[in-house]
């Protein structure tokens, strides 16, 4: 077959953010390349025209994020995991494209819930500082605030806070074979308890699953209420302090916290979360050599991943001795 187009490499200037290309990671049939500031999908020939019927079928170059390697979520997530697959050896059962799809369905829904929870706390701020002060007309408050959008804004970020979670139990599956078909975090828990020696991992579950739950719950009663719903609540008056209270929301029964506060502390443990799954799931799954984890220290701001896995040089150097 003569050479076609198609078949020729590709060369290009990404003009788009700032400084070098950090790294490149091949995830499904693309390939993302990562400034600093800047994500870029690839598309082959290949991919694009997968059945071959245009031999000049072009390469294909989109600017897809302003996130690049410094934010912390894609560097603790997706490039966490990149460079597990990328460096560790690990057991032939594991399905490292899987993981590494699953966890970028993790970052970008995590991005997602970053962005609305900064959305949610901006116009909660400039609520409160357009009315810091109330208009009263005698004993009637004239202009009491309102949060317009409120109930879409919280119903956008639990959903994708649920999906988070849905895609850490697929990372799982991805390590371990399983298939749990969602955030089930009490049977993953029970499975590692029946399945694995004690580990980090089952101690991770444990202490860590009653938060995910919380979450998904929050989503699901949400999206269908029956005896128990997710409560939203915008501004309201306390009696008791003669003051306005921020937006709340609750599981009927439960205490009601901030939406402001508990949608920022969310993105917090979702990430954390994440991070754990993918570094404890590949300590489990280490193959031919003991790895440890490692702090990186110091953490590089230009692509902060925060943990690796090396050999325990330690216990080579002991077996060499005996």
């Amino acid at each position: 077959m003569p050479d076609r187009p198609r078949d020729f490499g590709m060369s290009v200037k990404l003009r788009e953010g700032s400084g070098p290309i950090l790294t490149m990671c091949s995830v499904g049939d693309v390939l993302e390349i990562y400034k600093v500031d800047r994500c870029f999908e690839v598309q082959s020939p290949d991919s694009v025209d997968p059945s071959q019927i245009d031999p000049n079928a072009p390469w294909i170059v989109r600017h897809i994020s302003t996130y690049g390697a410094g934010n912390e979520i894609v560097a603790r997530t997706f490039l966490q995991a990149a460079a597990i697959t990328d460096h560790v050896l690990l057991k032939d059962s594991v399905k490292k494209p899987a993981v590494l799809i699953a966890t970028k369905g993790c970052r970008d829904s995590l991005l997602e819930c970053d962005r609305l929870s900064n959305q949610i706390n901006n116009q909660q701020n400039q609520i409160i500082e357009k009315y810091h002060v109330l208009e009263m007309q005698g004993n009637v408050i004239t202009s009491f605030p309102t949060f317009l959008g409120l109930r879409e804004l919280a119903g956008a970020f639990l959903l994708h806070a649920k999906q988070c979670l849905q895609y850490a139990s697929e990372i799982f599956d991805a390590f371990f074979g399983t298939t749990f078909h969602g955030p089930h975090f009490h049977k993953i828990r029970d499975w590692c308890k029946e399945n694995l020696s004690s580990s980090g991992l089952m101690d991770f579950l444990t202490d860590h699953e009653p938060r995910a739950k919380w979450v998904v719950e929050l989503r699901n009663f949400f999206e269908h209420p029956g005896e128990k719903k997710t409560e939203i609540r915008d501004f309201y008056w306390e009696p008791d302090k003669r003051s306005t209270h921020v937006p709340t929301w609750n599981i009927t029964g439960d205490v009601p916290g901030s939406i402001s506060k508990d949608s920022a502390a969310i993105v917090t443990f979702l990430t954390d979360f994440t991070e754990a799954l993918i570094i404890l799931c590949a300590i489990q799954c280490t193959a031919h050599f003991p790895y440890i984890i490692v702090q990186n220290t110091p953490v590089k701001p230009e692509m902060p991943i925060r943990y690796s896995l090396e050999i325990d040089r330690a216990i080579l150097s002991g077996a060499k001795e005996q």
